[in-house]
């Protein structure tokens, strides 16, 4: 993958003369183009995110520029108060950059659309913010470092944990995820992010395992 590509140049000058505060750029295996920006958070802060595509590089370059557009021109409407930020878009299963049989996301996005389809499947109280921190987020933390996740897979394990018993708020808030293997879903959870991790990034998984080997 070239470390420089004069054309992506170009083109994320243009985006930026345009008032587009968003960057075309190639992932570290050279086969696809993602997104990169400062986006807003359902909480209300802002923080640099990449939204990936399944556009390969460098055949997709044009179309994820008219993707880059898209997303710039929501941001500066959402900042300019016109209209609220679409997180679904985004983030969730009508992501213009991709379709339902490629559902491949790196593992900042997935937990991120994850917590918003999560916070959207029914009404819920002032305690969410502190459900979601003790229940998911501990549990859901390892995966961010990783750059492909199943984002169904993903979906339905929280899912799973919904319908089950709630696990003692403490134990997620206190121990890491190797810790909690009692945890159904957490276990299951484990399982696979060692699937994705050897998909992607086997010397990670040797070196860096998200959950320890099952002896």
């Amino acid at each position: 993958m070239p470390l420089k590509d004069p054309y992506l140049g170009r083109i994320n000058r243009a985006l930026k003369d345009l008032g587009y505060p968003v960057v075309l750029e190639v992932v570290p295996s050279g086969q696809r183009l993602r997104l990169r920006g400062t986006l807003p958070c359902p909480d209300g802060s802002w923080k640099r995110q990449r939204i990936s595509t399944p556009l390969p590089y460098p055949a997709g370059v044009d179309q994820a520029r008219g993707l880059a557009e898209k997303l710039g021109r929501d941001l500066q409407l959402f900042k300019m108060g016109l209209q609220p930020f679409p997180f679904d878009q985004w983030f969730g299963d009508n992501n213009p950059g991709g379709d339902e049989s490629s559902r491949s996301v790196s593992g900042t996005a997935a937990v991120r659309s994850t917590e918003i389809w999560w916070r959207r499947q029914r009404k819920r109280g002032g305690s969410a913010d502190v459900s979601w921190t003790t229940d998911y987020a501990a549990p859901l933390r390892p995966l961010l470092v990783l750059p492909a996740v199943d984002l169904k897979v993903l979906r339905a394990l929280v899912e799973s944990k919904e319908m089950g018993t709630r696990s003692p708020a403490v134990e997620h808030r206190s121990q890491p995820l190797r810790s909690q293997g009692r945890s159904s879903w957490v276990q299951k959870l484990c399982n696979c992010s060692r699937t994705w991790a050897r998909a992607t990034a086997p010397v990670r998984t040797q070196h860096h395992g998200i959950c320890p080997a099952t002896h």
